[in-house]
């Protein structure tokens, strides 16, 4: 058995500390030198990637033949051919919160040839200098020599209070190389609608095209990745600006979409038009545009305008471009725009939950369920949207049992409320007889508006009767500061067998 890498712990209080204060300036949210450009004691060793910080060991190593982020460096992984059979890269992630969820994210490109029985990424829970847990997604099979971002969300034990961001792989065969870039850790801020559709839709990886007044910046930002971008008042020289994004966007066909961005906009700041507009592309033809006004602006306050896009019209080759702009723009302040995504899009329903039959998945991202994936929800560990056994339509999410490799999954969707008023949040459920978890449960989790949890109202699923569909609720009033609530299904110690499903999720 190798010893990878060491297991010591960040325990002293001094070095949480520093970690939790140089985190913030990392590549990504909680990641040091997560781009790994800035190199370490020597040029095939990133820095805050090796002792210290972290490690790398076996076929890992920082190189300069294949990057992501345009700064020329990634980590690879090497075929056998590097003399090794195994690899592997982590690094201390920073102090995290029990029970709050995080993400990990990172690029990865396969060469073509290069192959390993087990490739996973992981984050690992510790209090102290103890391993609590860890939660893990397979890689598995992907498309090879392209760049594909893989996402990894997950619920920090309740005692957890630092985590390590790890990727391994073992069996490694004799060709080609797999490069990581982009490594990025951090909070799921869950009120704000995810990004993740349209490439860099938080500006953290970079500038949009931009014209006149715009310009990327890190004055304000909404998402937690300290970056915007704004369009200045005419002390920037322009009376407009604007950007788009350009890395096309490939949607599904045949749907409609919907267009999202938060806005801020100083007290001084005041434009005589704000729009934003998709437009649909066929090959090198704009076939359809749809400019949108964005009327809901709030001075000194983020506000979330959406539209409701029509859908392509000419096939598969269809894809969208994204664009923001201000005409008129007076002297003073800046408008910044953040988090724009453009998803599928689902009605808003009367029963505070969006997709809650599962019946819409995402779009090129497997078993996932709109609204349920980085767009105001998530999911973790085992949970998987499957046609297997549905309470009504076509389709139901699932938390697998440890058949699958992970013996923890839950799902989760962020509903404003109004303080004082009761809740009941519903499903249906049907447990398989083989299935079994000593702590699955049905919450409601509530939030004031700085997302501090201040109360939970739960009920217990592990005791549901097995092999039929069964309603179960929970209710509860909104605390007196509260201003969303977490819908969330979730199970932890999951026995080796069966499924688990869930369907017509209720939160009214």
């Amino acid at each position: 058995m190798h010893i990878h890498r060491s297991r010591i712990a960040k325990g002293l209080a001094v070095v949480l500390l520093a970690a939790a204060t140089s985190a913030q300036a990392g590549f990504g949210s909680q990641v040091l030198n997560g781009g790994f450009n800035q190199q370490g004691s020597t040029p095939d060793f990133a820095a805050h990637w090796e002792s210290g910080d972290g490690g790398m060991w076996g076929g890992s190593a920082r190189t300069g033949w294949n990057n992501h982020d345009g700064d020329g460096y990634a980590n690879l992984f090497k075929g056998n051919w590097g003399g090794f059979t195994y690899a592997g890269t982590w690094q201390y992630a920073g102090p995290v919160q029990g029970n709050a969820r995080y993400e990990l994210s990172a690029w990865f490109l396969m060469d073509n040839v290069w192959a390993a029985s087990s490739c996973m990424l992981k984050i690992e829970w510790y209090q102290d200098a103890q391993l609590l847990s860890s939660s893990q997604l397979p890689l598995g099979a992907f498309a090879q020599g392209v760049w594909v971002k893989k996402i990894l969300a997950a619920k920090a034990p309740a005692t957890a209070n630092h985590a390590h961001v790890v990727l391994t792989a073992d069996g490694i065969g004799p060709w080609g190389a797999l490069y990581m870039d982009d490594v990025a850790f951090g909070a799921i801020d869950a009120s704000v609608s995810s990004f993740g559709s349209v490439p860099n839709g938080g500006f953290f990886q970079g500038a949009w095209n931009e014209w006149n007044g715009a310009d990327r910046t890190d004055w304000n930002q909404r998402d937690g990745d300290g970056w915007s971008t704004m369009i200045k008042g005419t002390w920037g020289g322009y009376d407009n600006g604007g950007f788009w994004i350009g890395d096309p966007y490939r949607t599904s066909r045949d749907v409609d979409q919907e267009v999202a961005a938060w806005f801020y906009v100083d007290n001084g700041w005041t434009a005589s038009d704000v729009r934003i507009s998709v437009e649909w592309h066929w090959r090198q033809y704009t076939m359809n545009t749809y400019h949108f006004t964005v009327t809901n602006l709030t001075q000194g306050q983020w506000v979330r305008n959406s539209f409701r896009v029509p859908r392509p019209t000419h096939g598969s080759e269809e894809y969208a471009h994204v664009m923001v702009q201000a005409n008129g723009v007076g002297a003073s302040g800046a408008m910044y725009v953040d988090a724009i995504s453009l998803m599928e899009y689902v009605p808003a329903s009367d029963n505070g939950i969006r997709n809650g039959g599962f019946e819409s998945g995402v779009y090129g991202v497997g078993d996932k369920a709109l609204r349920w994936y980085n767009d105001g929800g998530g999911l973790w560990g085992s949970a998987a949207r499957k046609n297997w056994k549905p309470y009504a339509g076509s389709y139901s999410a699932t938390i697998l049992g440890a058949w699958s490799g992970l013996n923890y999954g839950g799902w989760w969707q962020h509903c404003p409320v109004t303080a004082g008023v009761t809740y009941t949040a519903s499903g249906r459920f049907f447990r398989e007889s083989a299935w079994t978890s000593p702590d699955a449960a049905l919450s409601i989790e509530w939030y004031d508006g700085d997302n501090n949890q201040l109360s939970v109202n739960s009920v217990s699923l592990s005791g549901l009767s097995a092999d039929s569909w069964s309603l179960q609720s929970v209710s509860g009033a909104a605390p007196a500061q509260a201003k969303y609530a977490i819908v969330v299904i979730e199970a932890s110690g999951i026995g080796n067998n069966g499924t688990f499903y869930l369907d017509e999720v209720r939160f009214q």
